[in-house]
């Protein structure tokens, strides 16, 4: 979602429209009466009401639904399902038969009654901008139709003169396109300059961290591509490195190929060569990870004819990998609803949850009636565990924070979470510390300490391992919303995001254990937690934030149960998923469980593939928990194989986390 802040939007919506805030409450009252302070408003002190808030954006010419349930006819989830697999048509498309059925399913999408005018109409516009792109289109086709779009929610919008620390729905992808058009056209200057401008735009903007580095991550691949062409290679290079680690972050790792393919000609190009080697590897290897056969094979092209380089391929290039297509992509039946509390009531209502099951833990059930029927606000802690409860993921349906208490919570936890993946302890503990700081009394602080005691119990694991004391926080942090938790019925349990984290390291913990009823009650667990995902998480995107890693944890575990065949197949199919997203993150993981497995039963030759895949994978991710994991792979490679894969201090070493300034590379 663009999960931005109500005060913000008003603000920047009536600046585009040169009001004062006076000329906007006078206009506002010709229709209504409305006693709020919007300099309050403005500056992130008040929390709005539905009915004033959309009130304010109905005077704007905005509709309340483009930020509360953007979808809100019966087309909801069919809707985002033939988004996305025209975004991948459009995307991965490599024939005319692709691109041809990406157009039928765009005028497939124009017959539904609501994307006829709005935003959705915008989408629709922006979806055929991007296809007519890719078909290498003239200008004068592309440029009306981008117009037309910004026009929908800018109006007397001018590229030349406009404000980008407000964009929403559309609006930076559109920009985006139309910097290509230009950079098609010859104006590369002017491409380079318009993208800056959104990125610096994005960055700028009060919206979520998640989704704003999801929004750079492919402004910032073309921007090192233009300036690669515009001959700026420095310049490039730092875009690179900085696309690298926003792709790391926050979409997955989905683009760094790219980006280490990119820098490694960079570096090249400002002969730098000591880490092009390491790079080409890396891209290689990313892309293979990831099935994209055709870019993994242009990487030793380009590697063999600009490098004179040569490497070790390990026989991944002969893997039977199954090409994943991302157009199956499944979410929930379409629910109709007028706001988020009747959304909640008919989601409850037509999976027969009581108000009591829905609430336990999260709320009473009279702020949950209130919630449903609109009378109060729900605090994002609430939204986000009773949605996950329901299957759904709240970031497809709620695209505005209710308060900046809301966004601020949400950026902290966001912090904590990255800090937590890089096994930067401490520096999560200080942050958790001020979380902790504003607990109060209440349901809220109920899930907020669940949050923090569940990430205290990972900085145990982590600076400890498991002991007592791990065990006992995850405890205390399960029983917060679930004090009558049953293991045996587990299969049968709708939970929360949070509550999955907590069930998952409490199965590993048992897992784990020496003693033998205690690895077959992890096991137990792995296995009704599993189940308990499939049946209820309806909304695919919530599903696979934690299906994978507990599926690489079941794996593993069963694999050291000597259950090897067993292994191999849970591990291909959270290997299938992770690559369906993309989440080239999760996939070193998945290649290390299938190695092992693969060599327990004597697949020695067969394994050999894979335990590259898991190296090179997982010093993609050096700088991101990759380091134990390349290493134990080197040792356990070279122990059984006899293999040793090309290891140097290089693929550790800072090359990533600085610029390229002053004519040297930040590892030089």
């Amino acid at each position: 979602m663009l999960s931005i802040l109500p005060g913000h939007i008003v603000k920047k919506m009536r600046t585009r429209k040169n009001w004062s805030r006076e000329d906007l409450l006078n206009e506002v009252n010709k229709k209504t009466r409305l006693n709020i302070s919007l300099h309050r408003l403005e500056n992130y002190v008040y929390k709005p009401k539905q009915g004033t808030l959309k009130a304010l954006l109905a005077t704007l010419d905005i509709d309340l639904s483009r930020f509360f349930l953007p979808f809100l006819e019966a087309e909801t989830t069919i809707a985002y399902a033939k988004r996305d697999e025209i975004r991948y048509l459009i995307e991965y498309g490599d024939t005319p038969q692709s691109f041809r059925h990406a157009e039928e399913q765009i005028a497939v999408l124009a017959t539904y009654e609501n994307f006829k005018k709005g935003c959705n109409w915008q989408l629709l516009l922006s979806l055929r901008v991007q296809l007519f792109i890719r078909l290498k289109k003239p200008s004068q086709e592309i440029l009306p139709l981008i117009r037309e779009a910004m026009e929908i929610t800018y109006a007397d919008f001018d590229e030349n003169n406009f404000d980008p620390t407000l964009m929403y729905l559309e609006e930076p992808a559109l920009l985006h396109s139309l910097a290509l058009v230009y950079a098609a056209d010859g104006a590369l200057a002017e491409a380079i300059t318009l993208l800056k401008k959104v990125l610096y735009g994005l960055s700028n903007t009060p919206i979520d961290t998640e989704s704003k580095e999801k929004k750079l991550t492919p402004i910032q691949l073309s921007l090192s591509l233009l300036l690669m062409e515009d001959g700026d290679y420095r310049q490039a290079a730092d875009v690179c490195i900085d696309g690298y680690h926003t792709s790391c972050r926050c979409d997955h790792g989905k683009h760094v190929p790219d980006f280490m393919l990119n820098l490694a000609i960079c570096l090249l190009k400002l002969q730098h060569l000591e880490h092009c080697r390491s790079l080409l590897q890396c891209a290689y290897f990313g892309y293979a990870l990831l099935y994209k056969k055709e870019q993994a094979s242009h990487v030793l092209k380009v590697a063999k004819v600009m490098f004179d380089i040569q490497f070790e391929t390990y026989g991944v290039e002969n893997l039977k990998l199954l090409h994943i297509s991302q157009k199956s992509k499944t979410y929930g039946k379409p629910i109709a609803c007028n706001s988020i509390g009747d959304f909640i009531y008919n989601l409850r209502k037509d999976v027969k949850m009581s108000q009591e099951q829905l609430c336990r833990g999260i709320c009473v059930i009279s702020n949950l009636s209130k919630i449903e029927s609109d009378t109060t606000s729900a605090n994002i802690y609430h939204l986000e565990a009773m949605m996950q409860r329901l299957g759904r993921h709240i970031d497809l349906y709620l695209t505005c924070f209710p308060s900046l208490e809301d966004f601020n919570e949400r950026e902290m936890r966001d912090k904590i979470n990255t800090l937590l993946i890089l096994c930067k302890y401490d520096e999560a503990e200080e942050l958790l510390g001020l979380l902790e700081a504003n607990v109060r009394d209440g349901n809220e602080s109920t899930l907020k300490s669940q949050f923090i005691l569940s990430a205290r119990a990972t900085i145990i694991f982590g600076k400890e391992g498991q002991n007592e004391k791990y065990l006992e926080m995850l405890q205390r942090a399960l029983a917060a919303t679930l004090p009558k938790f049953n293991e045996k019925t587990l299969s049968q349990c709708r939970l929360s995001y949070g509550e999955i984290v907590i069930v998952n390291q409490l199965a590993g913990y048992y897992a784990g254990q020496e003693d033998d009823n205690a690895r077959k009650r992890g096991l137990r667990m792995y296995k009704n937690l599993a189940k308990s995902m499939d049946t209820y998480i309806v909304d695919e995107d919530e599903k696979v934030r934690m299906y994978e890693t507990v599926l690489y944890n079941y794996s593993k575990y069963v694999s050291l149960s000597k259950q090897y065949k067993t292994a191999l197949k849970i591990s291909e199919e959270g290997e299938t998923l992770a690559r369906k997203h993309s989440r080239l993150r999760s996939l070193p993981g998945f290649a290390i469980n299938r190695a092992c497995g693969m060599l327990k039963l004597g697949q020695k030759k067969e394994s050999l593939p894979y335990f590259a895949l898991a190296f090179y994978g997982s010093v993609i991710f050096a700088e991101y928990g990759g380091v134990n994991n390349a290493k134990i792979v080197f040792d356990y490679a070279r122990e059984h194989l006899s293999v040793e894969f090309n290891y140097s201090a290089d693929y550790f070493s800072t090359g990533l986390t600085g610029n390229i300034s002053n004519g040297e590379t930040a590892s030089s």
